[in-house]
């Protein structure tokens, strides 16, 4: 619940663009290849690191190359998938803002 600081707002801080990548994982609606797939099909889904055959946030999160290892979530928390998102600011961003 996003509503008057409801649940996790909290972990989230006042920036409005974390808020927003950060919405955007937790609906699967996040510019990567299994949101591509589901909505428009004839769309590129692999990762651009190439290890992967479809971009999926947990690949992402765990062990893309394209982002910082070092702030790889460690755990399920919610903080540790902010701190991922600070530290890579183009993680779960379209390209358009």
């Amino acid at each position: 619940m996003y509503a008057k600081g409801g649940l996790w707002l909290p972990y989230i801080g006042i920036s409005n663009s974390v808020c927003t990548r950060f919405t955007h994982i937790m609906l699967g609606h996040a510019p990567i290849g299994e949101y591509w797939q589901r909505f428009f099909p004839n769309t590129t889904v692999q990762c651009p690191c190439d290890e992967v055959d479809i971009e999926t946030r947990e690949h992402i999160f765990m062990q893309c190359r394209q982002y910082e290892a070092s702030l790889h979530p460690r755990d399920i928390h919610i903080s540790s998938f902010v701190e991922f998102i600070i530290g890579n600011p183009t993680s779960f961003c379209f390209e358009n803002g």
